[in-house]
């Protein structure tokens, strides 16, 4: 079975010169892992999120939203690459990942 790993980050990683660089500033606010095969939700992002980063043990098809389904339409990302995207602010939004393998 496939699974998802997700990490929030609350800001992303400056350099020496003060220039934003695209990793997450750890410590990461909250990591999850969610196995999948048909739509699976992740846990409710925390409040404070507003970088993600996901990386899957298989091919994965994830979408983000208030109550997600991921579909074989949805974002793929291929297995064992990782991205990062922001998520803006999430406060009393209450936005989850959905993640699916696109086999079903």
């Amino acid at each position: 079975m496939a699974s998802i790993s997700i990490t929030y980050y609350e800001r992303m990683a400056e350099d020496a010169a003060s220039q934003s660089v695209p990793i997450g500033e750890e410590p990461a606010i909250k990591r999850e892992s969610v196995t999948y095969t048909t739509s699976v939700q992740s846990e409710t992002f925390p409040d404070n999120a507003r970088f993600v980063y996901v990386v899957a043990t298989a091919d994965v098809y994830y979408d983000v939203g208030t109550n997600p389904t991921a579909v074989a339409a949805s974002t793929r990302v291929v297995q064992d690459v990782g991205i990062f995207f922001g998520i803006g602010n999430v406060r009393n939004r209450k936005l989850k990942l959905a993640a699916y393998d696109g086999s079903s």
